[in-house]
């Protein structure tokens, strides 16, 4: 009905508070505060008159506790209970000792639970229950439930340290996981796009390797493209797959080749693989090696580049009757003595061994050279048809190779095909590479000395012999201006 009697009488008075309602007001709030409390109560014993602390007199302590009331509270103490506390408290604090109560007790509420709890360690006769707490009797229960718990609350903790760790382990797992699932797609995706390139880079090869191919949008022949394709086309290849690509490049080269050898006939594939060996180890040093000239091998049994191909069959079955013939020619040879202008044979090269026969008196001429003793080939960077092969231990084999039937008026361009039989032959042997020397001159051992050879033009309108001659202490292979004239026509026409 009034309000404002529920107010501070400073907030409806203007009138200065009296001593008395102070003093009324603050025993009110003290009473208030005495209501929310638990009272224990300390009692202060002296030990001793002297104020020592290492002084305890037995009189003296007996007759405080004696005259303080402390017997007598222990006597009502033992009467009563000596712990009480609410269901709640008593519950969340107990609670683990029992499989009953551990970890949530579904069946009641805390009051229920507490009895549970009590019941199941055996407690009951010395508890007591009330409206809202739980009283026991002895204090003995309530250090067997505190031992009890004390027991499981390091089991406890091991538990949450174990499930927490466990968790952490799980997150970081998951994480990684999704990063591995991430790492693959990508890897995934680069592989695809690897062999989309890869793939496209097969197409690009096939046409360029399609008999009769031309393109209208590039200036550049199909050789410049295929060369360029080679040296630009390859993709990069992705970090997972840099152990393989050498095997993936090794299957491209295999497969571009056999697009290359499948327009070739089968019979022309030793021919093939030749100019191979002769390109890659001429190419670029030398003017002409014949690579544009078809490459028979044994010229001295064909007909057609010999007119006395019967006398050198015959020859063959006589002198070499158990050995293959990979190439034979009419060369003019250096001779060590140099008693003659020319000393004209025949040189035949087998699968071991380079033979050397004379043609006019059909025998074998001096050792046969083993290809195994050889241990490099010079030869000149002109369109002459010198070359000399080094030799362990001896003169070395320096010769020029002339046409069968007209030695000095048909050229011919044998030095290619013989330096790529040689060097076929020498690593089939040997396992290994033979050093080849290309320059202006060259240097050969003849008559067990050392000697530098020279080639020089020579003749005019009338052909002169092909020949070797004296130039000082050197030599000099003097080749008719006719047939050089007549090779580097050759040349053009083929480029």
């Amino acid at each position: 009905m009034w309000p404002e009697g529920s107010k501070n009488i400073t907030e409806v008075s203007r009138r200065p508070v009296t001593a008395g309602y102070l003093f009324k007001t603050s025993m009110n709030d003290l009473i208030e505060n005495l209501k929310q409390k638990v009272p224990f109560y300390i009692r202060c014993i002296k030990p001793n008159s002297d104020k020592s602390p290492s002084k305890f007199d037995p009189a003296i302590i007996s007759h405080q506790v004696e005259y303080l009331g402390l017997v007598e509270n222990v006597r009502v103490r033992r009467a009563g209970f000596a712990h009480r506390s609410t269901y709640e408290r008593f519950y969340q604090r107990y609670k683990m000792i029992s499989p009953l109560t551990w970890p949530n007790f579904r069946d009641g509420n805390v009051e229920q639970a507490s009895r549970t709890l009590i019941n199941d360690k055996h407690f009951g006769s010395d508890v007591e229950y009330g409206k809202t707490k739980i009283f026991i009797r002895s204090p003995q229960t309530v250090v067997e439930l505190e031992r009890q718990r004390e027991r499981y609350i390091g089991m406890i903790i091991v538990l949450l340290q174990k499930v927490w760790r466990g968790t952490l382990v799980r997150m970081r797992i998951r994480r990684l996981r999704a990063a591995m699932y991430i790492l693959q797609a990508y890897r995934r995706y680069k592989l695809r796009q690897y062999l989309s390139e890869l793939h496209s880079l097969a197409v690009q090869t096939r046409q360029l390797y399609q008999p009769g191919y031309s393109s209208s949008s590039t200036r550049m022949t199909p050789t410049q493209q295929r060369l360029s394709l080679e040296r630009n086309g390859w993709p990069k290849e992705p970090r997972a797959l840099i152990s393989v690509v050498s095997v993936l490049r090794r299957i491209h080269r295999r497969w571009k080749a056999w697009l290359l050898l499948r327009r070739i006939p089968r019979e022309q594939w030793n021919e093939f693989r030749l100019k191979i060996i002769a390109t890659s180890a001429l190419s670029g040093r030398r003017l002409n090696y014949g690579l544009a000239d078809k490459w028979l091998g044994n010229y001295l049994a064909l007909q057609e580049t010999n007119m006395k191909a019967n006398q050198f069959k015959s020859e063959v079955r006589q002198f070499l009757p158990n050995e293959t013939v990979l190439f034979s020619s009419r060369v003019i040879k250096a001779s060590s003595s140099f008693l003659r202008k020319c000393v004209d044979r025949w040189i035949v090269v087998t699968e071991r061994t380079i033979y050397r026969i004379d043609w006019k008196t059909s025998k074998l001429v001096g050792h046969a050279t083993p290809i195994m003793d050889a241990t490099g080939i010079a030869i000149t960077k002109g369109v002459d048809q010198l070359v000399a092969v080094n030799v362990r231990g001896g003169n070395d084999f320096v010769v020029a190779f002339v046409d069968s039937n007209d030695p000095y008026i048909r050229p011919v361009n044998r030095v290619g095909e013989f330096v790529a039989i040689i060097l076929k032959q020498y690593s089939l042997l040997t396992k290994r590479d033979l050093m080849i020397t290309i320059s202006d001159s060259i240097h050969c051992r003849l008559g067990n000395k050392e000697k530098v050879l020279m080639v020089e033009p020579s003749g005019g309108q009338h052909p002169i012999q092909v020949l070797f001659k004296r130039n000082g202490n050197h030599l000099s292979l003097l080749w008719p201006s006719t047939l050089q004239q007549q090779q580097q026509q050759q040349h053009s026409n083929g480029l």
